[in-house]
């Protein structure tokens, strides 16, 4: 089945998907919608952070349970790196970890793009984290013995308007 990569205007706490990838900048901080939805489980994510050793760094990715205040069945945390050195290339990256990391579920929200610096254009983040997400979602099972596609079809990419 084809992917399918929207834009949804929907709060993360309120998407509707059995992922919501959010961003953790190097040391890993929370900051923006990642602190919010953080607020909203009780500080669950930056506790199951702290006891994995995550760093925040590029591409770093660990899943925790979601929970009462979300709709998502648990969060997709996504190391960014330092904020202030990300490049569209850094984006792709991102894009890429987040559906390498999400083969297993049939639908993801990304709010990733609200720990992008004002220096990168919108509309080209918004290009580079798609680009990722396709290309960390392709895969090559042909000579497989035991193949195992991807179950990931839908991927909405929230706070992308095009404003920060």
């Amino acid at each position: 089945m084809a992917l399918k990569i929207a834009l949804s205007p929907a709060a993360p706490e309120k998407a509707r998907a059995e992922l919501i990838a959010l961003s953790v900048a190097a040391g890993g901080s929370l900051a923006g919608t990642t602190a919010t939805l953080d607020a909203l489980l009780e500080g669950a994510p930056s506790a199951a952070l702290k006891l994995a050793g995550f760093t925040g760094k590029l591409g770093e990715t660990q899943i925790v349970a979601g929970g009462d205040g979300i709709a998502a069945k648990a969060v997709l945390l996504v190391g960014i790196g330092k904020p202030n050195e990300l490049t569209l290339d850094g984006i792709r990256k991102i894009g890429a970890a987040i559906a390498r990391r999400s083969r297993t579920s049939k639908s993801v929200a990304a709010a990733v793009l609200s720990g992008i610096p004002k220096s990168l254009d919108a509309t080209d983040a918004l290009s580079a984290l798609a680009e990722g997400i396709v290309l960390g979602n392709y895969q090559f099972l042909k000579f497989k013995s035991d193949p195992k596609p991807t179950q990931l079809t839908t991927v909405a990419i929230l706070g992308a308007t095009g404003t920060r």
